[in-house]
């Protein structure tokens, strides 16, 4: 990150972020570091800025908030770059994976109408209108499959679909557990981040519970800050939730007894994104060539119908 390198360097932190306004090729994101570097020249505190402005989320900025005081907001800075570096290129990945089959089909409906065109049974304008059209429903049909999911699992879905959805991904067998693992690894780099930035414990625990997308999961987890709250430690509070894996309740036990508890975090977090990301480019490989298999049947449909509307033209 950046801002980090800059902050090591000894530059202050306005002057960081302007430095980082310039040389940034994102206008959006150039906009977003003037206008923090704005707030922070005023007086602000980077966490209060960056939060204000879009720069940082609620967890960066309750990480920065925690550590400014102590003088390791760089060395958190880096560690929230690093993170959020690993997510962008996972999520790279897999659309880049999926770019070319949507370009196939597109392709294909662009291809498909041409022997009509050739043969004079359908105008100019008329191929023109159908292809438009054709790629227009496809693409309302791709960010409908894209968008449905984070419109049902929204905070203003209607009659709590979202908690049943998120209820029944749970239940998916080999998804479901895909989807644990994922919320469970966010949640434990997270907390290791938070504790490592000084944090007490009850108030991280509940801060890490906000990353965690899936609402059943995130109600397990809201649990444990109580708990703590209560006297019970980690390992404790963990004890009886159903989403907590052994592994994560071995190692939070050990971290509290060796005082290793972010470390220990972040090597589950990190270990259980990683499966989680294999299990991603499985998908990536295969959901591709269903892709093709899906975009070749229907483009060879689309070829027939044409050939079989171009022979019953012909005269006898």
């Amino acid at each position: 990150m950046r801002l980090a390198a800059l902050l090591d360097a000894g530059f202050a932190v306005d002057r960081a972020l302007a430095t980082c306004a310039r040389e940034t090729r994102r206008p959006a994101s150039a906009a977003v570091c003037a206008r923090t570097a704005e707030l922070v020249a005023r007086g602000r505190e980077l966490a209060a800025a960056g939060l204000a402005t879009g720069l940082l989320n609620a967890l960066d900025a309750a990480l920065v908030a925690a550590t400014w005081q102590t003088g390791r907001a760089a060395q958190t800075l880096h560690r929230l770059g690093d993170y959020h570096r690993e997510l962008a290129e996972a999520r790279r990945r897999v659309l880049g994976q999926l770019l070319l089959p949507g370009l196939f089909v597109a392709v294909a409906v662009v291809v498909a109408p041409l022997p009509a065109l050739v043969a004079g049974r359908i105008a100019r304008d008329a191929y023109l209108l159908q292809t438009v059209s054709s790629l227009a429903v496809l693409g309302a049909l791709a960010l409908v499959v894209v968008r449905t999911p984070e419109w049902l699992r929204a905070p203003q879905a209607p009659f709590g679909v979202g908690r049943i959805v998120d209820w029944l991904l749970l239940k998916v067998p080999v998804l479901g557990r895909v989807e644990s693992r994922r919320n469970v690894a966010r949640w434990a780099r997270a907390l290791s981040l938070l504790v490592e930035a000084g944090v007490p414990l009850s108030q991280a625990v509940d801060r890490a519970a906000d990353t965690i997308s899936n609402t059943v999961l995130r109600a397990e987890f809201e649990r444990v800050a109580p708990r703590l709250a209560a006297g019970q430690g980690v390992e404790q509070a963990l004890h009886d939730n159903p989403y907590a894996a052994p592994e994560l309740r071995r190692l939070t036990a050990s971290g509290e007894q060796s005082g290793r508890l972010p470390e220990l975090l972040e090597h589950f977090g990190r270990q259980a994104q990683l499966r989680v990301q294999r299990f991603d480019q499985a998908v990536v490989v295969w959901l591709p060539r269903l892709f093709y298999l899906l975009a070749v049947g229907w483009s060879a449909w689309l070829i027939v119908q044409q050939a079989r509307l171009l022979l019953a033209a012909e005269p006898l």
